[in-house]
C-alpha cells in the first residue's frame, strides 16, 4: 500500500487542481481481504465489523484522507459529480463497479478527452506478500416467479415467453428484444444499430430481462477497445475470486436478529473516517458499543440456524 501512497504524492497537484484520488474506500478496502458479511475460522463465526483487518484498512484510508492526495470534493462527500472530476482530469484514481466500464462510459469520457481510456489495477493485498482475494458475488440477484395458481396452460405460455427471451446474443430474437425491427426502430451505422427517433420512445430493452434473459456478454457496439480491456481485466484477475461465507444463501432472519446483523452508527461511523473525520480509534469505539449490544446472539442464531445445518456454502 505505501506504492499506492507514494503515487498519491507524484501524481497529486494542487495548484493546478488535480489530485490522484476520488472515493476509493468501497473497493479498495477488499485489500485486506474483508468479506462481504462472515467469514469462518476455526469453525467460527466472525463478524466482518469485528474483523481486525478493517482497523487496519481504516487506519490507511484514515491516514490517505489527511495526506492530501485525494480530491476535496470526494472528502466531502460529493460523489454525484465524480464521473465528471474523473473525465476532467481532476482526479486520476477513483473506485467504481464494473458495470460503470462500458460504452457510456466511453461515449462520455471521449467527449471531455479524446483519447479517454479506462484502466483498472489488478487486485493487490495490502501486504504486498500475500495472494489478492476477492469474494464472489451472488450467482443470481433476480429470480422469476409463477403463480402458483396458474393453470398448466398458462405456465407453458409463460415458460414459451422466457425461452423466447432468452435466445442467446446475436440472435434475430435477441436483436428483435434489443433494439425492436430495423428500419423502424434503429437503422445499421457502421455496424452498429442506432435507435431512431421511433426507437427511443417505444423500445425498453432493459425491461424483458426482469422476465428472463441470455447468459451475460461483454459488448461495447462501436466501443471494441472497451470490451478488449475489460475481457484483458477480468481473465487476469479471475484467479483471486473466492466464494464467501454463505455465498448465494437467501438468509431470511428475524427481525430482531436482523437489525443486529447491520449498524448504522458502525456505516457512518467508517465514511467520516475514510473521509478524515473520525479517528480509527472512534470507530473502533462504535464497533464495541455494537459487539455489546448483541454480537453473541447473532452469531447464536447464524450457527445454529445456518452454519450448523447448511455448512458455509463455499
Amino acid at each position: 500500500m505505501a506504492d499506492y501512497m507514494n503515487l498519491g504524492k507524484e501524481l497529486t497537484d494542487a495548484k493546478r487542481g488535480v489530485w490522484a484520488f476520488g472515493d476509493v474506500w468501497t473497493y479498495l478496502a477488499f485489500s485486506w481481504d474483508l468479506p462481504p458479511n462472515w467469514k469462518v475460522e476455526g469453525g467460527k463465526l466472525l463478524h466482518k465489523y469485528e474483523l481486525p483487518q478493517l482497523l487496519e484498512a481504516l487506519e490507511w484510508h484514515y491516514q490517505l484522507a489527511k495526506s492530501g492526495y485525494v480530491h476535496p470534493d470526494a472528502l466531502a462527500g460529493q460523489n454525484a459529480n465524480s464521473n465528471a472530476r474523473f473525465y476532467s482530469g481532476k482526479e486520476l484514481i477513483q473506485g467504481g463497479g464494473t458495470g460503470g466500464w462500458n460504452l457510456a462510459d466511453y461515449q462520455s469520457g471521449v467527449a471531455a478527452q479524446k483519447n479517454y481510456r479506462r484502466g483498472a489495477f489488478n487486485y493487490i493485498s495490502h501486504d504486498g506478500q500475500s495472494p489478492p482475494r476477492m469474494f464472489m458475488d451472488a450467482a443470481a440477484r433476480i429470480v422469476s416467479y409463477l403463480n402458483i395458481k396458474l393453470t398448466p396452460q398458462q405456465i407453458e405460455e409463460c415458460l414459451a415467453i422466457a425461452n423466447y427471451l432468452a435466445a442467446p446474443y446475436g440472435s434475430a430474437e435477441y436483436k428483435l428484444i434489443t433494439f425492436g425491427v430495423e428500419g423502424v426502430h434503429y437503422t445499421m451505422k457502421d455496424g452498429v444499430p442506432t435507435a431512431t427517433e421511433d426507437g427511443k420512445k417505444f423500445v425498453q430493452a432493459a425491461t424483458f430481462p426482469f422476465l428472463a434473459g441470455p447468459a451475460g456478454v461483454i459488448s461495447n457496439l462501436g466501443a471494441d477497445q472497451v470490451t478488449k480491456d475489460y475481457a484483458a481485466w477480468q481473465a487476469a484477475n479471475v484467479n483471486a475470486l473466492y466464494k464467501p461465507a454463505f455465498w448465494s444463501m437467501n438468509i431470511s432472519m428475524p427481525q430482531q436478529i436482523a437489525l443486529l446483523n447491520t449498524s448504522q452508527a458502525i456505516d457512518d461511523a467508517i465514511v467520516s473516517c475514510v473521509r478524515g473525520k473520525k479517528t480509527v480509534a472512534e470507530v473502533k469505539s462504535v464497533i464495541d458499543s455494537w459487539k455489546k449490544s448483541g454480537l453473541d446472539r447473532l452469531k447464536g442464531w447464524m450457527t445454529e440456524n445456518v452454519l450448523n445445518k447448511y455448512g458455509t456454502g463455499q
